[in-house]
């Protein structure tokens, strides 16, 4: 049985999950700023920067100024502009990869610190550079200019700011509502729409007996799973006494006339499969009138409970009697022929014979009159094997008369 969990705490693990989400999509989306926009930002800047150093050292040394007035204005460059750190390489003769990869490529690197970033761009020489470098070529490396940016001091516009702000605000909402939308339907709209065609199913109250299942980790789905399978299981039980309360006489208890029609289809398409034969049997209650009309309707009720009760204990259990209105019954008899029936009409009226039927001070010989049809013999039709059986049940009771 898989555990379940409530609705209250289902929220709070994918508002956590959402926010987990969110912090790790910030946390991508901050590193993609970092390599993307802030590189390309410091990437424009240090150009600009990285040709008003080379003019200022340019214009130093066109001067005639030596290494020392060099570095005393790198160190005045960096004071004025406190936020980075300006250092000249002059040959490739090092074991820095980024700085050899600048003077082979002639094009500017950037290498990623803790919290720094080195922009590493080289300086070509000009052709008014070849007056003093006369061995040396335009476009040549004279050196390699490295600027050290803090990522805290990184100066962004306005616009770049409100850009990013958007499409992180746009991506948390997209992270954020996916969650809810993927866990909200597989928690609850696809139990409930399983839910839903289950019950499509149910057209007769016997699918009822087929209880819902709903495949969800959620309590009170799983609460209201319960409540209708316990629904269900009290519509059948209702529906079943129902239907076996509309089958069956109030008065007697034994089957009615509705199911007389409905089993004689079933009795009759078993013998027309399997070619077995069946009988049909009509009892009709003699002086039944005048004891209702003597003694009253509610002796006659009790007349005719007694009369169903020695019928229903001296036929098999594969055969069936009906009441189908007042004092007329049919039986129906599997597997019999017309020689058997007849057998069994004269076992019911001995046992009649030997029967009496007492009430208080009121005793009473109880007797029928019978008709018996036989199935193929005497038609292939509930229709006509009642008109048969009806005709010598009416014959029997002249005889008797």
């Amino acid at each position: 049985m898989k555990k379940c969990i409530s609705y209250n705490k289902f929220i709070r693990n994918v508002i956590l999950l959402s926010m987990f989400f969110i912090i790790v999509l910030f946390l991508l989306y901050s590193n993609f700023i970092q390599s993307s926009s802030i590189e390309k930002s410091i990437k424009e800047d240090t150009n600009i920067m990285a040709k008003l150093v080379f003019q200022n050292l340019y214009t130093v040394m066109k001067m005639g100024g030596d290494k020392e007035l060099i570095n005393e204005t790198i160190v005045k460059i960096e004071k004025d502009i406190s936020h980075i750190n300006v250092d000249i390489v002059r040959n490739n003769d090092t074991d820095i990869k980024i700085i050899n990869d600048a003077f082979l490529t002639k094009e500017a690197q950037i290498l990623k610190k803790d919290k720094n970033l080195e922009f590493v761009t080289p300086i070509l020489f000009k052709q008014e550079c070849l007056q003093c470098h006369k061995t040396s070529n335009v476009d040549d490396v004279a050196g390699v200019l490295i600027i050290e940016h803090s990522i805290l001091d990184i100066k962004l516009s306005l616009k770049d700011i409100l850009v990013l702000i958007f499409i992180l605000f746009i991506l948390i909402i997209l992270v954020f509502f996916t969650t809810w939308i993927y866990f909200l339907k597989k928690y609850f709209i696809e139990p409930i729409n399983n839910l839903i065609g289950q019950i499509s199913k149910h057209t007769t109250y016997k699918d009822l007996k087929n209880e819902i299942i709903i495949d969800t980790n959620i309590k009170e789905i799983k609460l209201l799973e319960k409540a209708f399978n316990i629904k269900n299981r009290a519509i059948y039980s209702s529906s079943n006494k129902l239907e076996k309360a509309s089958n069956k006489d109030h008065l007697t208890g034994i089957y009615n006339r509705r199911k007389f029609n409905e089993y004689s289809t079933l009795i009759i398409n078993d013998a027309q499969r399997y070619e077995h034969t069946f009988s049909l049997i009509l009892i009709d209650l003699n002086k039944f009138k005048p004891i209702n009309d003597t003694y009253g309707h509610t002796i006659g009720d009790k007349v005719l409970i007694y009369f169903t009760q020695i019928i229903n204990k001296s036929i098999r259990e594969t055969d069936y009697l009906f009441r189908m209105g007042g004092d007329e019954f049919y039986l129906l008899l599997s597997n019999t022929n017309h020689k058997e029936a007849v057998l069994i009409v004269k076992k019911l009226q001995d046992k009649l014979k030997d029967s009496k039927f007492i009430h208080g001070n009121i005793t009473l010989e109880i007797s029928a009159s019978f008709g018996i049809s036989q199935y193929k013999l005497d038609g292939n039709k509930i229709e006509d094997l009642v008109k048969v059986a009806d005709e010598r049940m009416y014959k029997n009771k002249e005889d008797k008369r």
